[in-house]
Parts: C-alpha cells; sequence; structure tokens
C-alpha cells in the first residue's frame, strides 16, 4: 500500500471514512439493503457476546468508534483495492444515497472482508464469527477484528 492512499485514509473523517466504505462495498455489488445491514449487525451482537479464542486475534482490545473501525477496514483492503478506495475518497458527498449516521458500520466490515471472515448459525441458535485461519497470519486483519468485537461486545464482558 502506498503511504499516499495511507495518508488519505488516516484524513478522512469519521462519516467519510463510514461512506467510502459503504462505496467500496457497494462497487463489488455486495451492498444489502438496510433491513438485511440491520440484521448483519444484530448476529454481529450476539456473535461479540460470545467470541471464540482465535490466533491472531485480541480479545482484549480497546473498543473502536465507527469512523475508526472504517478507516482500519479501509487499510486492510488497501492493498487490493487502492483505485477504488482513493476514487470514492475524492468523490463529492451525496448523502441522499448513503447516510453515514444509518449505516451499519459493523455490518459494512463483515460484507467487506467476506472472504476473511463470515457470521455462521452455531448448534445451540447463537451467531459466532468464523474466521478463515489461513488468513490470520496477518496481524493487521487480527487487531481489526479485535477492535470490531470489542466495539460490539456488551459492557462489562
Amino acid at each position: 500500500m502506498s503511504e499516499a492512499i495511507r495518508t488519505q485514509i488516516d484524513a478522512l473523517t469519521d462519516q467519510d471514512a463510514i461512506r467510502v466504505l459503504a462505496l467500496l462495498v457497494d462497487r463489488a455489488g455486495h451492498l444489502p439493503d438496510p433491513t438485511h445491514l440491520r440484521q448483519t449487525e444484530a448476529q454481529l451482537d450476539d456473535a461479540a457476546a460470545n467470541p471464540d479464542p482465535t490466533d491472531g486475534i485480541d480479545l482484549n482490545a480497546d473498543p473502536a468508534t465507527p469512523g475508526d473501525l472504517a478507516r482500519a477496514t479501509l487499510t486492510y483492503l488497501a492493498p487490493t483495492h487502492s483505485d477504488t478506495i482513493s476514487r470514492a475518497i475524492v468523490l463529492p458527498t451525496d448523502t441522499t444515497r448513503f447516510d453515514p449516521t444509518t449505516l451499519a458500520v459493523g455490518a459494512l466490515i463483515l460484507i467487506a472482508l467476506q472472504t476473511e471472515v463470515d457470521i455462521t448459525r452455531t448448534d445451540n441458535g447463537r451467531w459466532k464469527l468464523r474466521i478463515h485461519k489461513y488468513r490470520m497470519r496477518d496481524s493487521t486483519l487480527g487487531s481489526l477484528l479485535g477492535k470490531l468485537i470489542a466495539s460490539y461486545r456488551p459492557p462489562g464482558q
């Protein structure tokens, strides 16, 4: 990843980082309707309450803001999506298409990372994050997922 794209991502406001992440997911053809985003977000809440210890994920990570999570996801995806991210950053803000305050950021992250992580239902009906372990050698992904879990974990857990 170039230093220029990293600087662009780091300079994004929280709302712009969420908007750019939504545009990236939409560009890939994976942006679902708002109802599906909320359902995925609810599944993430359930999965974060009972995380599985997985090599490379820091389950003691501090929670992050939605904007920080979006920036971390963009940084992780930048090596393979730098052109799309750069174009999305310079697009004028259009809140009629994506209102960052109403988007389910956790769901966007799961969709953006769908080749590395997905959410599955366990035999007892609970939701669980399933991480493709072959990618866990990447400490950036482990750090991002640790922050995501911490941000959705119920208080006091």
